[in-house]
């Protein structure tokens, strides 16, 4: 009995990786180019629907290359960091909040989305900053960004706007997981289950839940998401120094946009979370039954 327990950490640390990272993959690959569409609108100016300028920019892609652009960097970015992000999420839930009340178990989830936000933003933020520096259109392929920064800042230019992403995808990242989680309980609860973590959801269910949980967590972080583009891709000075910082791009779109300039891209980016939500869940839950059941 010791030998059969002493196993099942390490297997659900395996499961855990190996979903993670499985989802990442499959909801990465499958809505890059919504994600390159939504830095494009990020970095746009002025006062254009929508509708209208997104219509302009597929229109100014030529071929599905372009749409693709920084896919191989942020595929493999997001595939070490969504495993590491379940995986902690998934040990911590499982060690602190299986036996937590039900009235505590939201601020569980939160503690426990937040400690592994953190811990796969390390990983995530460089690989997210040369992505969108290639998408934006300043270098022409991902060696040629990292050579650049290299050559400019070192090892701190892959870390530039670590602190805006920190403080979009943190938010995002709690908001999404508490949600998710909470929405699974309602489910339990409407099964007459009791609260395990070896409860198994439908792919259906898996989908809807993840799909409105990315959703919601998409739109009320939306202006951060702005902000964070527009730090990631300011241009270095001559000293080496971004020209751009947080509180500088506040400032300016404030003085220049208004409130409509911070949710600009709100469309693709709760259309392409709630979508990446629906895909990953289903994935990530699929990967981990499928696990469950040949283990």
């Amino acid at each position: 009995m010791a030998q059969s327990v002493s196993r099942e950490g390490p297997q659900r640390l395996g499961r855990d990786l190996f979903a993670g990272a499985t989802a990442a993959v499959t909801a990465v690959a499958v809505l890059h180019p919504i994600d390159t569409l939504k830095t494009k609108i990020h970095l746009e100016r002025g006062n254009r629907k929508e509708i209208r300028r997104l219509a302009a920019l597929v229109l100014s892609c030529r071929g599905i290359s372009q749409l693709y652009k920084g896919f191989h960097i942020i595929v493999l970015g997001s595939a070490f960091a969504s495993a590491v992000r379940l995986a902690f999420f998934e040990h911590l839930k499982r060690h602190f909040v299986a036996e937590l009340k039900e009235e505590k178990r939201t601020f569980g989830y939160t503690a426990c989305s937040c400690f592994a936000g953190l811990a796969s933003s390390l990983i995530y933020v460089p690989f997210e900053s040369v992505k969108q520096r290639v998408q934006s259109g300043l270098y022409s392929s991902a060696i040629h960004c990292i050579r650049d920064g290299w050559r400019q800042r070192g090892f701190r230019s892959f870390y530039l706007g670590w602190t805006a992403t920190l403080v979009r995808d943190l938010p995002f990242t709690v908001i999404e997981l508490t949600l998710y989680e909470c929405f699974k309980d309602l489910l339990r609860r409407k099964r007459n289950q009791e609260h395990s973590a070896m409860s198994q959801f439908s792919p259906l269910e898996s989908m809807l839940i993840g799909c409105l949980a990315a959703s919601i967590g998409g739109f009320l972080t939306c202006p951060l998401d702005v902000v964070k583009t527009r730090v990631m891709t300011s241009p270095f000075g001559r000293d080496g120094v971004p020209l751009r910082n947080i509180h500088w791009v506040i400032l300016d779109m404030t003085k220049k946009e208004g409130i409509s300039g911070f949710f600009r891209g709100v469309l693709p980016r709760v259309v392409q979370l709630g979508l990446m939500g629906s895909l990953f869940f289903t994935t990530f839950e699929t990967c981990k039954n499928g696990w469950d059941k040949h283990s």
